[in-house]
């Protein structure tokens, strides 16, 4: 080894570093080697077969081998600092890396990692499917209900993101391709093929549904809990319309709690015939209370809402996501990034969207 030392001989250097182990030898070689060297090649294979990535990839990268460097990552299951050598020198393979790296963390169960890279890599589609199977799992498992939310918000941003993505790609098609006149039916296809590609994902369309049922449901809660009544009454109101995502029992349960609270002992009625309906007569444990309420007050509303009655011809029910309530004038505004309305009162004293938690004005 002197002998090697002193003859500058960096072949039979690594070899002699390497039959001893002597890792630290290795590395100090390393530092004196000049790039580009064809040793470096050899010394990085050492370094991998040893499972030490940093000092391989130094090595690969030294060597001017930027794909050796990441399919060492690679090997050695770094897959972060794969993703990271790949973005700094431009991999033009970076994609088949991403779905890689991806799988691998699939199959370790980490879903949110792996949506996380399918967002960094602008797979807005399959993040949406992520997401969206996270949020109906969590749903079934009764999870948080914040968290639903927050799953169904991101999925329904990614898939605003994906039309996004596909409708500039189409555009930009069309003004390298398109001859003059037929920029317009370009643009045509170009939505035909968007709704076509989102056509077997039918829960896209349920994602903002799913957020809405979510953010309703706890700001009812948010309501009862602040004793503020007769707003969440007209809350719970407008959750009846989810029942398909809710627990149909636990709605109108709560509905009728409310209904009881603010004296709207129609509503506090149907509320309770629902609730024996959806568990049966025979095992209902609602009659005794049906009969000791309606013994004592005639099921009258003291007066009407409008979050009770349907629509009348074209007419819209706006529902304000900050108070819950539907919006009975023209005073409201859209949020520029999930596009659901709020009542200017509420408007002008939030700078966040109560729903997706987007800036409400340009910062």
């Amino acid at each position: 080894l002197p002998y090697y030392t002193k003859a500058k001989n960096s072949e039979k250097l690594v070899q002699c570093f390497y039959a001893l182990e002597d890792y630290a030898g290795l590395q100090t070689l390393l530092n004196i080697i000049p790039e580009g060297q064809m040793i470096l090649h050899e010394l990085g294979e050492k370094f991998m077969s040893v499972g030490l990535c940093a000092a391989a990839v130094k090595a690969y990268m030294k060597a001017g081998d930027v794909k050796a460097a990441i399919n060492c990552c690679v090997f050695l299951h770094q897959w972060d600092q794969a993703i990271t050598l790949a973005e700094q020198h431009q991999y033009p393979q970076i994609d088949v890396l991403l779905e890689k790296y991806a799988n691998h963390l699939l199959s370790k169960g980490r879903k949110l990692q792996a949506v996380v890279l399918f967002q960094k890599a602008s797979k807005h589609q399959e993040a949406a499917k992520m997401l969206m199977s996270l949020a109906q799992k969590a749903l079934a498992d009764r999870g948080s209900p914040l968290q639903i939310k927050k799953l169904y918000v991101l999925a329904a941003l990614q898939v605003e993101e994906m039309r996004k993505q596909t409708l500039q790609l189409n555009s930009k098609a069309t003004r390298q391709n398109a001859p003059h006149g037929t920029a317009a039916a370009q643009t045509l296809v170009g939505l035909m093929e968007l709704d076509s590609a989102s056509a077997d994902m039918k829960d896209f369309d349920n994602a903002w549904r799913g957020a809405e049922a979510m953010h309703l449901w706890m700001l009812a809660h948010r309501q009862l809990y602040h004793e503020q009544y007769d707003a969440a009454l007209r809350t719970i109101l407008n959750t009846l319309k989810y029942d398909d995502i809710l627990s149909r029992e636990e709605v109108y349960g709560f509905l009728a709690l409310v209904a009881l609270y603010t004296q709207f002992y129609a509503q506090a009625s149907k509320a309770l015939n629902k609730l024996e309906s959806l568990v049966g007569m025979d095992d209902s444990p609602y009659g005794d209370l049906t009969f000791q309420i309606f013994a004592k007050n005639h099921p009258t509303d003291p007066r009407g809402l409008k979050e009770t009655r349907g629509r009348r011809g074209n007419e819209m029910h706006r529902v304000c996501m900050a108070s819950g309530s539907i919006i009975s004038d023209s005073n409201w505004s859209v949020c520029p990034t999930c596009k659901h309305c709020i009542s200017t009162s509420y408007a002008a004293s939030l700078s966040l969207c109560p729903l997706c938690h987007g800036y409400l004005r340009a910062e």
